[in-house]
């Protein structure tokens, strides 16, 4: 028998900080063969250009880079590593974010800072301890991160490793995009001048936006490789297992498919154990149906107040996010399969007696409409901002978004079976 009510995620949600602060502390999972693999990777002749490492948001790459790879890269003597950390500094302008950790470092060395400061004119902004006025930045990036990595380098008299952490974030202002591409050449440029030469490792959540970095030569990342960190797998899960209290610990073989559905966030799933670990006094089905309610509900933590934000989409660009999210990688907006689909989801929800017909600055001008509420990323290609927002998109019955009938009484079902010869996927309710 039920000796506690079944816990509601809702509950969880208002304390969400002191369970994600718990998340935090929990032991953390190493993975020494992963780092030393990848420091080895990191250090060889191949990876010059940098190495860059993508992962989905929450999935731990930051704990990776943080709890492994770093202090593998510290206990090194001849190496002399530099975490530059985006996420720790949201709402400061990314280009300053990395001049600052830079001088930083620099004023962490003594006699050598003053003297790299009158050479760099740092007059004005404010950046860890130094002044460095607004045009000066701006106007002699490369020139002054030389500068200030050369000084490092000397110093030190060790081999500089920048690590950064959500380097997408750089894209987002132009002085971001100029800092991170002065970083990069100075690092190319270091290691023509000396070898071995400093290194560059970043992380990512969007592996998109990073190709998108490495594409032509104008780009930061021109030459780089673009890798996916291996997902935390079984021997993970094994061990958080054996860390949950017995008094709330799930059965064994529930904790692999609660994983794949919250995406592979492991603060996730701590979380939920961790709510799950404070009712205690019942019997093992009781347990497991309370970890799988927590499961989904954590799972579509924010699903109702992300469907109100789609369904105030204008027509085209709701279409759109559906014909995305069922195509997946396939996604040509432009391609004629793609055309036709979109149309018959515009023709049935508005109940017209024909398919739209669409230009291909509509198409265009209804995509940047879902960039610009966040839904989705344009770039090279086209990828949902957050991966659950696909699968969310994908739990509506088109049907009831589209109208439950189109024109004639022929089923909206049908409609979207019009996938042409091409090869496109088939919408399906």
């Amino acid at each position: 028998m039920l000796q506690a009510p079944i816990p509601s995620f809702q509950r969880f949600a208002h304390q969400v900080e002191v369970y994600a602060r718990v998340a935090e502390h929990a032991p953390l999972f190493p993975r020494p063969a992963l780092a030393a693999a990848t420091v080895q990777d990191l250090l060889s002749v191949a990876r010059s250009r940098g190495l860059l490492l993508t992962g989905g948001r929450f999935t731990g790459k930051s704990t990776f880079l943080r709890h492994d790879l770093l202090p593998l890269l510290r206990s090194d003597p001849s190496l002399y590593p530099i975490v530059i950390d985006f996420m720790a500094h949201e709402e400061a302008e990314p280009g300053a974010v990395i001049l600052q950790t830079l001088c930083a470092e620099l004023q962490s060395q003594d006699g050598v800072v003053r003297r790299t400061a009158r050479k760099l004119g740092l007059t004005g902004l404010s950046l860890g301890g130094m002044q460095m006025s607004p045009v000066q930045a701006e106007a002699d990036d490369f020139k002054g991160v030389l500068k200030m990595l050369r000084a490092l380098s000397a110093k030190t008299g060790r081999r500089l490793i920048l690590l950064l952490d959500e380097v997408q974030r750089t894209q987002t202002s132009d002085h971001g995009r100029r800092v991170l591409l002065s970083l990069a050449r100075s690092v190319n440029s270091l290691n023509v001048d000396a070898r071995p030469g400093p290194r560059i490792l970043a992380t990512g959540s969007h592996a998109h936006k990073l190709r998108k970095m490495t594409f032509g030569k104008e780009d930061a990342f021109h030459g780089a490789t673009v890798r996916a960190l291996p997902p935390l797998g079984g021997d993970y899960l094994q061990w958080l297992h054996a860390q949950v209290p017995v008094r709330g610990r799930p059965s064994s073989g529930l904790m692999a498919s609660a994983f794949d559905r919250l995406l592979h966030r492991p603060r996730d799933l701590i979380s939920v154990c961790q709510v799950l670990a404070s009712y205690d006094g019942n019997p093992q089905h009781v347990i497991d149906r309370m970890f799988h309610l927590l499961v989904e509900e954590c799972a579509d933590d924010g699903k109702t107040e992300f469907l109100l934000h789609l369904r105030d989409l204008p027509d085209l660009p709701l279409a759109l996010s559906r014909v995305m999210a069922e195509a997946g990688p396939e996604f040509a907006p432009f391609q004629l399969w793609c055309k036709r689909l979109t149309a018959a989801l515009v023709q049935a929800r508005r109940k017209l007696p024909a398919p739209p017909e669409f230009t291909e600055g509509e198409i265009s001008d209804a995509l940047n409409v879902l960039v610009a509420r966040g839904l989705i990323w344009r770039g090279l290609g086209f990828v949902f901002e957050h991966a659950r927002f696909q699968r969310w998109i994908l739990s509506l019955d088109p049907a009831v978004e589209f109208g439950l009938a189109a024109p004639g009484g022929q089923p909206v079902s049908a409609l979207l079976s019009v996938a042409s010869e091409q090869g496109a996927p088939r919408l399906v309710s």
